[in-house]
């Protein structure tokens, strides 16, 4: 009995010429109708036929057929202006039944090779356009697509208005400044930054402060022009209790991290520069060196937003 012998090289070519001649036994015809357009010159028209049929003959697993009578597939390729931007839409057709669609967008006509092949691949493989995504292939508008965010409105903040001190052993009303930048997101978010301070006299002591810098977000309850809304923020603060052991200063300290809750209602929301008015109160999470009090600050303001 004869036994060849084979190297495991040749044996290796053998199993990858079998593989590719089932592929192309089994490689499904396809044929691709001329492309409709609307509003869209000959020349290109022409041009986006040529590609789809150059895309459908480099996807493996199929190939192009002279008619649609012998296809096994039909592919039916749309081409669409709005504005500056092409759309290419592509109909899948097994027989009379449509089984697939697919579409993308190319933000001017160079990328229109790269649309093609995507949307084919999409169309043929019947899976997301997305997902055809390559490093090679990505187009401009996939770029630039992500990149895009709404402008957010900018206004500078001033205001001031009474004070009055929580555990920082005065009873007299004290006077707040308060300067601040907002950015506005939406029509119901506004980001906020924050500087206060505040200060209070006591007779025959030293006078007790409190400063305070931080981020928060106000949150609008209605889109009109006059507007309530809620406020909130976090950040570091530092406060000092007064006492009667210095004229000018306290040396009873407190700093640390704080917040801020409050409500107000904003004016003349639809103008460059708008009215205001807060209720706010804020608090530092430390106990002050000496006293071991926690200082806190309730504040009326008047700002103005410019």
């Amino acid at each position: 009995m004869l036994r060849l012998k084979m190297s495991p090289g040749l044996i290796a070519i053998l199993l990858v010429a079998i593989v590719l001649a089932g592929t192309m036994a089994q490689a499904a015809t396809v044929f691709v109708q001329p492309a409709a357009a609307e509003g869209v010159d000959l020349e290109l028209r022409t041009t986006v036929v040529e590609l789809v049929k150059a895309a459908v003959s480099e996807e493996p697993g199929f190939s192009l057929a002279t008619n649609a009578k012998e296809a096994d597939l039909q592919l039916n390729s749309k081409l669409l202006k709005l504005g500056g931007s092409y759309f290419v839409a592509i109909d899948k057709y097994k027989g009379e039944k449509l089984v697939f669609t697919s579409k993308m967008k190319a933000t001017n006509a160079e990328d229109l090779d790269t649309v093609a092949a995507r949307v084919v691949r999409s169309t043929l493989r019947e899976m997301k356009v997305e997902e055809t995504a390559q490093v090679d292939n990505v187009t401009e508008d996939e770029t630039t697509r992500n990149t895009r965010r709404t402008e957010a409105t900018r206004q500078w903040k001033f205001g001031f208005g009474p004070a009055w001190g929580d555990q920082m052993n005065t009873d007299k009303s004290g006077l707040v400044y308060t300067l601040g930048f907002i950015w506005g997101i939406d029509s119901h978010f506004d980001l906020d930054l924050a500087l206060r301070g505040a200060s209070f006299q006591k007779s025959g002591e030293s006078g007790s402060s409190f400063t305070e810098f931080l981020i928060g977000t106000n949150y609008y309850l209605s889109r009109g022009q006059n507007a309530l809304f809620l406020t909130g923020g976090v950040g570091r603060a530092a406060g000092t209790v007064s006492t009667s052991n210095s004229i000018l200063f306290s040396d009873d300290v407190s700093s640390g991290w704080s917040a801020r809750v409050g409500v107000g209602y904003k004016f003349f929301r639809t103008s460059t520069v708008n009215l205001g008015v807060e209720l706010n109160y804020s608090k530092i999470f430390a106990e002050s060196s000496k006293s071991k009090n926690s200082p806190g600050l309730t504040t009326a303001t008047l700002a103005l937003y410019y």
